[in-house]
């Protein structure tokens, strides 16, 4: 008796278990200065469920996107104080490996790069920036420095940390470029105007745009308010 009772009790769940969803869309309707986010789910079952549910007035939207362009723009300038900042901070890193070096005898940087370097010294590299694209080549010479070229220009060291590295005296105009690895393997500067690019990495994800938002994607919350001495560097070249 208990089993046919437990058999009975698992039929429905059974059959219910059976509806899949086929559709699921949400979109935002607006009537007399209020706004409704509408949503529609249909089942394999013929079933279909119809949501309307009232977010605000034209007031609140218009409330709603004041506090997130705030929202964004303090946070943008916050990241932006921290990302002026990484060229000294990279300076000071290639400074301390001396410090580094002296203490134990064993040099930071360049254990970094063997254990790091590898994929750019597949070859195959470009280097693209506002003149057009050049090819890009590394390699590690007898003393352990990582060194690139840039096709037409002499080679110059590279410094490579983690996904941090720069390159000394890009293209001969005296000026460092550091780069940053996106999550496909490219290489970016902080203003993405120069990548390295390898032709067996996927392109990057534009990191620099704020993506726009929209009335069917705006959160419809408040938002709150939100003299050490250093041993010279190794020298450019």
């Amino acid at each position: 008796m208990k089993n046919i009772v437990f058999i009975l009790f698992l039929i429905p769940s059974a059959l219910f278990s059976q509806r899949i969803t086929t559709l699921d869309s949400t979109w935002r309707e607006s009537s007399g200065g209020k706004f409704f986010e509408v949503r529609l789910t249909e089942y394999t079952t013929g079933e279909s469920v119809l949501t309307r549910t009232f977010v605000g007035d034209t007031l609140t939207i218009f409330q709603n996107y004041l506090n997130k362009f705030a929202t964004e723009g303090n946070q943008m300038a916050g990241e932006a104080r921290s990302a002026s900042r990484f060229s000294k901070n990279i300076t000071q890193i290639i400074q301390l490996n001396n410090e580094a070096l002296a203490a134990t005898g064993r040099d930071v940087l360049d254990t970094l790069t063997k254990r790091d370097a590898l994929p750019l010294l597949a070859g195959g590299w470009t280097a693209k920036d506002t003149a057009g694209s050049l090819d890009i080549s590394f390699n590690i010479n007898n003393s352990g420095q990582l060194r690139y070229t840039i096709a037409g220009f002499q080679a110059r060291n590279a410094f490579l940390f983690g996904a941090t590295m720069r390159l000394n005296n890009y293209k001969s105009t005296g000026q460092d470029v550091d780069f940053f690895r996106g999550v496909g393997g490219n290489w970016f500067t902080i203003d993405d105007k120069t990548r390295l690019r390898h032709p067996g990495n996927p392109d990057a994800v534009n990191r620099g745009s704020l993506k726009g938002a929209s009335a069917e994607t705006i959160e419809l919350k408040p938002v709150p308010a939100k003299n050490t001495k250093k041993k010279p560097g190794k020298k450019k070249n």
